[in-house]
């Protein structure tokens, strides 16, 4: 804890972060351990939450707690939701021997649309790294959180307006990105 809030710049902001911080860590712990069984695993994800919001808590430090609290509820989750992500494409192991033979009938097609899928997959997570933070939270509302541009807007403190346009702009960065990487 005390090495998140020495990244804060004043002691009023330190004091805020550590009642924000005493107030949700039992909450978004026990998201994290839900979402994954596994206590470590959670207490890493919530250390991670706590950071970004540390590191950023010029931008968040107006906010009202219950709002801070379903942000970080949902940092939590994504974080969660991106782990899970990872350890089920590095887990899943392909046994040919178990497949039944009709689903092997057209196996060259179905490898190739695999390398496409995957390619393309890596293609947009190597685009998504030229977001900045601030747009990746954007779209992970819009998108994984399903959230409209309202709630959005009411959550960053900002007109709907303002999200619409950031959107706009955050989906044309992201096409200019996988249109480079495309035509090299």
């Amino acid at each position: 804890m005390i090495a998140l809030i020495m990244d804060i710049e004043t002691e009023q902001d330190r004091v805020s972060f550590q009642k924000m911080y005493e107030s949700t860590l039992r909450l978004f712990v026990g998201v994290a351990n839900k979402m994954l069984h596994n206590i470590d695993d959670a207490e890493d994800i919530v250390y991670e939450v706590y950071e970004k919001l540390a590191a950023n808590y010029g931008i968040y430090k107006k906010k009202p707690l219950d709002q801070m609290k379903r942000l970080g509820v949902t940092m939590v989750k994504n974080r969660c939701i991106n782990l899970l992500r990872r350890r089920k494409i590095m887990e899943v192991p392909v046994d040919e021997e178990t497949i039944p033979e009709e689903y092997l009938a057209d196996k060259e097609t179905d490898i190739l649309g695999d390398i496409l899928e995957k390619e393309s997959f890596e293609e947009l997570k190597e685009a998504l790294r030229a977001l900045d933070d601030e747009e990746r939270m954007i779209l992970t509302y819009r998108y994984d959180g399903r959230m409209k541009v309202a709630e959005i807007a009411e959550e960053l403190g900002v007109t709907p307006k303002n999200i619409e346009y950031r959107l706009g702009k955050i989906r044309k960065k992201l096409r200019e990105v996988l249109e480079d990487k495309l035509w090299r």
